[in-house]
């Protein structure tokens, strides 16, 4: 099943081109979605991302997104999404922390400590500590969930 409010954090972060969106929209309407937006971008081949800004935006309010969104807003959603999956033992703690720190601070500046983990883990790592460099992560994992939405 599409996860709308996944496929805006995306495309608002930079994660999508435009190519990716006809095949979404396909998605959408084969899932039972529908709107004159969501039918356009699926006729569509290849298109430039510049070319349907407006129209992923239309696309996306018709799958029930807020839209459009800042870069800003997308990379928090998700860096927490990212969070989220720390905290429950989906992706492992470093892995997870690396993503946060490379794909999203740079649209997030509150984001960026998310470095000073990594290089942590990695001294940690060195010298045979990765216990404490993993529960630090997850702390800060809980901390971001914790913060205002």
């Amino acid at each position: 099943m599409l996860d709308s409010k996944l496929i805006a954090a995306r495309w608002y972060v930079g994660e999508l081109s435009g190519e990716d969106m006809p095949a979404i929209a396909c998605q959408a309407l084969e899932e039972g979605q529908d709107g004159k937006n969501l039918r356009y971008l699926a006729g569509l081949s290849s298109p430039a991302r510049r070319d349907i800004l407006e129209t992923v935006d239309g696309a996306l309010r018709e799958l029930g997104v807020q839209a459009p969104a800042t870069p800003h807003d997308a990379a928090i959603w998700m860096a927490r999404r990212l969070a989220d999956d720390i905290v429950a033992g989906r992706i492992e703690p470093y892995g997870g922390a690396c993503r946060i720190w490379l794909s999203y601070s740079s649209e997030a500046p509150e984001l960026k400590h998310w470095s000073d983990m990594v290089i942590n883990y990695e001294v940690e790592e060195e010298i045979g500590n990765v216990e404490k460099a993993k529960l630090q992560i997850q702390q800060a994992a809980r901390n971001l969930l914790s913060t205002a939405k």
